[in-house]
């Protein structure tokens, strides 16, 4: 009884015809496995090899250049970004000294408001001085 190749005898059941076929590719292996390396019926299947690897090689070698090429791209853009935050620090620090210095002037200044203040309320009347009292409570 013939079977179609892959399918099932028409009287039902299982073939061994199937069995054969895939044991018949297995043993085409097996026959090229025990060929020498370079025998001429491994020749076709031996260009076939290299040309895929050959391509693989360089998709992989340009992925590796990529990859390279981003990693520069980043090392010089985490650089400009360390220049920028460094100029930025040093406005940050003169900013923070004018402050000081600011606050300092603010303070000096405050502290000889109310020396003045004080003289000019010595130096005033004494009936001045308690028109003050007066209108300040």
């Amino acid at each position: 009884m013939s079977t179609p190749r892959g399918g099932t005898p028409s009287g039902g059941g299982s073939s061994s015809n199937d069995a054969r076929t895939d044991d018949d590719d297995d043993d085409d292996d097996d026959a090229l496995a025990g060929l020498p390396p370079d025998h001429p019926l491994l020749e076709r299947a031996q260009r076939a090899l290299r040309a895929q690897l050959l391509d693989s090689k360089r998709e992989l070698e340009e992925k590796i250049k990529e990859k390279g090429d981003e990693l520069n791209k980043e090392k010089r853009r985490r650089e400009q970004i360390g220049v920028e935050l460094y100029t930025t620090q040093q406005q940050l620090a003169k900013l923070q000294t004018n402050l000081d210095k600011t606050h300092d002037a603010h303070a000096a200044l405050e502290a000889t408001r109310e020396q003045s203040e004080a003289r000019s309320f010595l130096h005033r009347s004494p009936y001045d001085r308690v028109g003050v009292v007066d209108a300040v409570s």
